[in-house]
């Protein structure tokens, strides 16, 4: 039997400053060849969300459909949303204006 290695996993923590002065901590986990994911711990629940190519930036979308949080990132500028289940409801931003801490 062939051994196949375990993919490459490699993992940077971010620190934001969002304003309203709310600080945010973001794990982004990366595997070589595959998926991307961020998890991030925000209004006291673990949320981890996968990875989605957009034309500005990168979005990160919950996992979990029932609490839909959205994570946007452009260079060191980021935003979290949530959106219910529902198709058609709108986007309701939670945290903005939020950036990388030095």
């Amino acid at each position: 039997a062939r051994h196949h290695p375990w993919p490459h996993l490699r993992q940077l923590n971010a620190t934001y400053h969002c304003e309203g002065d709310v600080e945010l901590q973001v794990s982004y986990l990366n595997i070589d060849d595959g998926p991307s994911f961020a998890a991030m711990l925000h209004d006291g629940r673990l949320s981890m969300l996968q990875h989605r190519v957009i034309a500005s930036g990168a979005q990160y979308i919950a996992l979990d459909d029932q609490h839909s949080l959205r994570w946007h990132t452009k260079g060191e500028e980021a935003r979290l949303s949530f959106r219910e289940a529902d198709h058609t409801a709108e986007e309701e931003e939670l945290l903005s204006d939020c950036r990388v801490s030095q």
